[in-house]
This record gives structure tokens, sequence and C-alpha cells, in this order.
């Protein structure tokens, strides 16, 4: 489950990179699990898989 926060950064990528939104979830998600694994702190964990996601799929178009 995704907080408020995390809805609004997976709507703005979504949005700006012109991706259905089930996707941009599956990917962030994806992200997120990855992410977590290495992560010794995980405040900054919303934004660094936000950024990840962004980047994947801003290369596709």
């Amino acid at each position: 489950m995704h907080t408020q926060s995390q809805k609004e950064l997976i709507e703005k990528i979504a949005e700006q990179t012109d991706t259905p939104l089930r996707d941009v979830e599956n990917a962030f998600q994806e992200a997120w699990n990855d992410l977590k694994q290495e992560a010794r702190f995980h405040d900054f964990l919303p934004l660094l898989a936000a950024k990840r996601v962004s980047e994947r799929f801003r290369k596709l178009h």
C-alpha cells in the first residue's frame, strides 16, 4: 500500500511520461523493493524509487 505522497509521485510520473498509471505503479513497487533490500535509511526511498522509475519511462519515450 502506498502513502498519499507516493501516490502523488506515481501519478506525476505517469502524467509526465505519458505512461499508464498501472505500469508506473508496478515499476515503482519493483524499484521500491530493490532499493529497500540495500537501504540502511528508508527516509528517501520514495524519492529514489520515483527517480529510478521516471528515468526508466523517459528513456522509453
